[in-house]
């Protein structure tokens, strides 16, 4: 996926430790083809750095030219930190080419239980109220959006398990969420922002 053209570079990159445990539900239409569904409870986090130019973003300034809240467009960098808890439920049909092997394609629906998405920007300036604005020095400030994440999340899923032993086996799945997590009149960052994962665990079987 390409970067937005207001990051102008990705400084550093790491996914928080996301956890996923849950049940699934299988029923076969033949030897080959089964369908799917089931609950699960998992996390989706990151920490990011980045260095930016004309960033939409509004933010509490505690050190610079002046303090406190201000809305415009930033230049600097940023270090953002998301996690976010939902309750998923997907829905997938299942196709078995080999006697150990599933591949699975659907999609999944998940409800906001918990929502953190803030961040610190520094070592830059911010344009108030847009790009012509007055150039405000920024050497620390703060923004939080966690109220702004929308409470539904929903998008495709493919994966594949491997059935290692009788009851037990590991899978790999690739979740792409295709609405932002943010609320649609949301209008502090000027891009949309998405949930993407792979997720790589193990399951019993019963």
């Amino acid at each position: 996926m390409p970067l937005p053209r207001e990051i102008r570079e990705l400084n550093g990159y790491s996914p928080s430790l996301s956890l996923m445990i849950g049940a699934d539900v299988m029923r076969h239409v033949n030897d080959k083809w089964a369908v799917q569904t089931g609950l699960k409870l998992e996390t989706k986090g990151m920490t990011a750095r980045a260095t930016v130019k004309g960033y939409q973003i509004a933010m509490v300034i505690s050190d610079g030219d002046h303090t406190g809240s201000v809305d415009g467009v930033f230049t600097g960098k940023v270090r953002t930190t998301a996690k976010n808890s939902y309750l998923t439920v997907p829905f997938v049909a299942v196709y078995k080419p080999a006697p150990r092997w599933d591949i699975n394609a659907g999609f999944f629906v998940g409800v906001l239980l918990e929502g953190d998405f803030n961040g610190e920007a520094h070592d830059g300036y911010i344009r108030d109220g847009g790009p012509t604005g007055e150039k405000v020095g920024v050497s620390a400030a703060s923004y939080d959006f966690s109220d702004e994440i929308r409470r539904i999340n929903w998008g495709t899923q493919i994966g594949g398990r491997w059935q290692a032993y009788r009851h037990f086996s590991v899978f790999g799945d690739l979740t792409w969420a295709l609405n932002s997590i943010f609320k649609k009149d949301f209008d502090s960052i000027s891009f949309d922002m998405y949930n993407v994962y792979f997720n790589v665990g193990f399951a019993y079987t019963f």
